[in-house]
């Protein structure tokens, strides 16, 4: 039996695994990202998910002789070729939306998976296409306004308010929320990692 470890301080990653029954303790760790240039996007993304998993895992040292499970994420916006993280400021916001309407972009999560007894690393993605209707400016900006675009990467949250700028998606609705769950349970039953419930 694993204790599951979230290396994240996201409130959606929490709540997807909170509604698969999961029970999880989460140790959050802030690292400077590096992009490695020399791996394709959706590697690149796995590998920053892998650094933040690393990190915690060495301040989990002293606790190596338990079954912990420690799982990592990192989400991007991809459009046209260009990543979009969270925006930098209001103004930032309303252009990422801006270029989000009427088009299709891509959602892509990087995971990374971490058995620290066994030093068992597994690193995963997924990638969901989401199509936006054209959005008016008047509703661009009263969304920016209420906060919410500013914390998630693309500028909006599937999830909440901004489910109405979504004219439809292919692929995982948890993938692009944060966390490409369906796929890091695969990995749970193809290791035989069992956790608490």
């Amino acid at each position: 039996m694993h204790e599951l470890v979230l290396t994240s301080q996201s409130p959606r990653r929490k709540q997807i695994l909170l509604e698969r029954g999961y029970e999880f303790c989460i140790f959050p760790i802030e690292v400077s990202e590096i992009l490695n240039e020399n791996l394709n996007l959706p590697d690149r993304i796995s590998d920053c998910a892998k650094q933040k998993v690393e990190a915690a895992a060495q301040s989990f040292k002293p606790l190596k002789s338990k079954d912990y499970l420690m799982l990592g994420a990192d989400t991007v916006v991809v459009f046209q070729s260009k990543t979009l993280g969270k925006p930098k400021n209001e103004q930032d916001a309303v252009s990422i939306l801006n270029q989000l309407s009427g088009q299709v972009h891509e959602v892509i999560t990087g995971f990374c998976l971490f058995d620290l007894r066994k030093e068992h690393l597994i690193l995963g993605h997924d990638c969901t296409r989401v199509r936006f209707r054209t959005l008016s400016q008047k509703e661009i900006i009263e969304y920016v306004d209420s906060g919410d675009p500013m914390d998630k990467a693309g500028a909006y949250g599937i999830q909440g308010t901004a489910k109405k700028f979504v004219e439809g998606f292919e692929g995982s609705l948890n993938n692009v929320i944060g966390l490409p769950i369906e796929k890091i349970e695969k990995v749970f039953q193809e290791n035989d990692w069992q956790f608490k419930s």
